[in-house]
Parts: structure tokens; C-alpha cells; sequence
């Protein structure tokens, strides 16, 4: 079936140019530091690492 679709099929060569400031861009950088002076920052990312904790042991539990 598969190969069915394939035989009609054209690969058509496309360049695309992009600007040199999209190039650069690294969109999430404007949001690095965002949470610096939160006090509660780390208190968020302990949770999130307990949770993630808890869900691999949960894993592991149910592999054994």
C-alpha cells in the first residue's frame, strides 16, 4: 500500500532563504531569568522534581 503512494510521488527541490536575524533568534532567551527574584521559584521546581521522582518509581514498580 505504501509503496502504492510512493510511485506517484515528486520531490521538487525548494530553497528557502531566511533572514539572517531569524537565524539568530532564539525566541525563549527573552524569557530566561524570568523567575529569578520569585522567592517561590525553587520551591516550584522541588515540586516538580518530587513529582517526577514519584512518577519513575511509580514506572519502575510496574516494570518489576
Amino acid at each position: 500500500m505504501v509503496a502504492s503512494h510512493l510511485e506517484n510521488i515528486e520531490v521538487i527541490p525548494l530553497k528557502i532563504e531566511i533572514p539572517q536575524s531569524q537565524q539568530l533568534e532564539k525566541p525563549w532567551m527573552k524569557f530566561a531569568g524570568v523567575f529569578k527574584d520569585n522567592p517561590d521559584f525553587e520551591t516550584v521546581q522541588q515540586y516538580i522534581q518530587d513529582y517526577r521522582q514519584a512518577l519513575d518509581e511509580e514506572n519502575t514498580e510496574v516494570k518489576d
